[in-house]
């Protein structure tokens, strides 16, 4: 298995060949868009939402989209082999799609659930509409987070309601229903969060879309993240204090990943009798 593999503007390339212009407004400004896709055995899950919510960021950023990324990026999910994470960058003279091994949480996070710390910055009600590479406040909040030993960090809307993780979204489940707070708050439409909230019927949960404060994450019954990296994650403390932990999470992140395996099936015969 390749550790990396590149491909950029329409040709593979070795990573260190990877080079883009310093002229690039991208590397100058952070004028760009992004989207991180899960692949397995070399088909991307969603990958026509993932690319659509990059679509929309560079239309308003007004940079070009090639076309044929969702085969691109299938090509590189092949050549990296079993599950992988791959990421399509678009600035104004480069688009890059580059797939790496998936690194996931471990089987002790899962069961015990990672600790979250409040941080700031705050962000804006239109922060979270897409992915630009000026992703400088979520990686110095992450940066935060880790220093103080927690695994993410939550982020508050500019209002201080909850906005989700610096790299994830939140969910809390109370009784039978399950909550995420609504787009207004800056959160990432987030294609697994979509997913999460298909899901949750089958489990007879009704799903609301809505302010969430800070104190309803610890009188919750259970709270978890949600990201292509992560899947259904539990969180175990918010600033050192335990929440409640359940058995939802984990129920849900198994039939995410049998929902990623069955769309892999249908997308993979698809793709075997195209023409």
């Amino acid at each position: 298995m390749p550790a990396k593999v590149v491909h950029l503007n329409g040709r593979l390339v070795e990573p260190a060949e990877a080079t883009i212009s310093l002229l690039d407004p991208g590397y100058l400004l952070g004028v760009g868009v992004f989207a991180t896709m899960r692949a397995d055995d070399g088909v991307c899950f969603r990958p026509e939402a993932h690319l659509a919510l990059l679509a929309r960021g560079a239309s308003a950023l007004d940079l070009p989209v090639p076309a044929d990324l969702v085969t691109t990026a299938d090509e590189v999910a092949r050549l990296v082999g079993g599950q992988a994470r791959v990421r399509v960058t678009i600035s104004a003279t480069a688009c890059s799609v580059i797939g790496e091994e998936m690194q996931v949480p471990s089987a002790e996070d899962r069961a015990r659930g990672v600790a979250i710390v409040s941080i700031g910055p705050r962000r804006a009600a239109d922060e979270g509409a897409f992915k630009s590479t000026s992703y400088v406040r979520q990686v110095m909040a992450r940066a935060d987070a880790t220093r103080r030993g927690a695994a993410e960090g939550l982020q508050l809307a500019s209002d201080g309601a909850v906005s989700g993780a610096t790299m994830a979204n939140v969910f809390l489940r109370t009784g039978n229903v399950l909550a995420t707070p609504s787009l207004t708050s800056g959160c990432r439409p987030g294609v697994t969060r979509a997913a999460v909230m298909e899901l949750a019927p089958y489990f007879g949960l009704r799903v609301e879309e809505r302010r969430v404060e800070r104190a309803e994450l610890r009188a919750a019954d259970e709270v978890f993240l949600t990201s292509t990296r992560v899947g259904c994650l539990p969180v175990g403390s918010l600033d050192e204090e335990p929440v409640g932990t359940g058995e939802m999470a984990a129920a849900l992140h198994d039939a995410l990943e049998a929902l990623i395996a069955r769309e892999r099936a249908v997308r993979s015969r698809d793709t075997r009798q195209s023409p």
